[in-house]
């Protein structure tokens, strides 16, 4: 799941005399950056961007040899060997993919193969294909055991990605290095759009702009002053098709096999947690506007902006105390 988020730090005020430091780099298939102000050390943020590589090594499904390369290549029923944190990681994913009653899904790959979004060659899959792909997609079919390391698909053709959640992970890492480092006055970590914010003074907010759905380049839909937040969005503008006038997008139905119509363009998850808001984000948009409304509402400080078809934002009873503005 790609997130497109605009960010920016606020220095207006009695805050333009304090010095940014930032370092970026491209990792999971995205642009990712750190901005920061008043660090003595700047090459500390360059240190724990380059974290995102050993991240890569363990979760990314495009690298030959990360643990869940190795483990969509193992043959049916071997157990491979992988790092904790892979282990730690792939238990999260399992239980939203229960929370979600298998909407979220991390053994979605082939069924994401098959539609192949970033490389559209103007074909569509054919139905045989779609249900032949869907019937790899279950969650329930991956053997994770945390007492030896290791991972077991039991399903034939099922294939992990962990682009749903992956990214969300990484961000809380890397705050906590920032946080133990004593990067922590006035912080913006952004993983291809799912961001992370650090604020020790709390009288000064991140600005975080939230991009508009299909809209002109950079344009915002509104911007939200948070504190020690993380905002991830998941949406239909971002990985997408349009093959005669109709719109095919990756955010798919685990129970169809095609893109999910709801009538929704985005929905945008804020709370503490970046791997929960990277998995809300897509449980959410599956669960459609009411459904994910009251979803949410149930879950202790957690606000959501949801954006119909039709350009309209709805958001969680909490949100509106956060949105500064609305651009449309």
């Amino acid at each position: 799941m790609l997130s497109l988020l605009l960010t920016g730090c606020d220095f207006q005020g009695n805050h333009n005399t304090h010095q940014q430091a930032k370092a970026e780099g491209f990792y999971f298939d995205t642009y990712c950056s750190i901005v920061a102000v008043d660090v003595d050390d700047p090459t500390v943020l360059q240190e724990a961007l380059d974290e995102l590589e050993r991240y890569e090594s363990y979760f990314s499904n495009k690298r030959a040899d990360s643990d869940i390369s190795k483990v969509n290549a193992a043959p049916v029923g071997q157990a491979v060997s992988v790092h904790p944190e892979t282990i730690e990681l792939l238990q999260i994913a399992m239980d939203y993919g229960d929370k979600s009653q298998g909407a979220f899904d991390v053994t979605i790959g082939a069924l994401s193969n098959v539609w192949n979004f970033k490389n559209y060659d103007g074909t569509l899959p054919t139905e045989d294909e779609i249900q032949a792909a869907k019937a790899t997609v279950d969650y329930q079919s991956l053997v994770v055991n945390p007492t030896d390391a290791t991972v077991t698909r039991t399903l034939e053709g099922s294939i992990i990605d962990l682009g749903g959640i992956a990214k969300g992970y990484a961000a809380d890492r890397l705050t906590n290095y920032l946080e133990e480092q004593g990067v922590t006055k006035h912080t913006i970590i952004n993983l291809g759009g799912n961001v992370r914010t650090i604020n020790e003074d709390t009288s000064w907010p991140c600005t975080i702009g939230i991009e508009k759905p299909f809209g002109e380049d950079n344009e915002v839909l509104c911007a939200l002053q948070v504190i020690n937040k993380s905002i991830v969005t998941s949406g239909t503008y971002q990985r997408y098709f349009e093959e005669d006038g109709i719109i095919y997008h990756h955010l798919l139905d685990t129970t169809t096999g095609k893109p999910i119509q709801n009538g929704l363009t985005s929905v945008t998850i804020m709370n503490d947690s970046s791997v929960d808001g990277d998995a809300l984000s897509t449980l959410c948009f599956c669960l459609g506007l009411e459904k994910g409304m009251d979803y949410v509402e149930s879950l202790p400080d957690t606000e959501a902006i949801f954006v119909t078809s039709d350009g309209q934002m709805h958001c969680t009873s909490g949100m509106n105390q956060y949105q500064m503005k609305d651009a449309k």
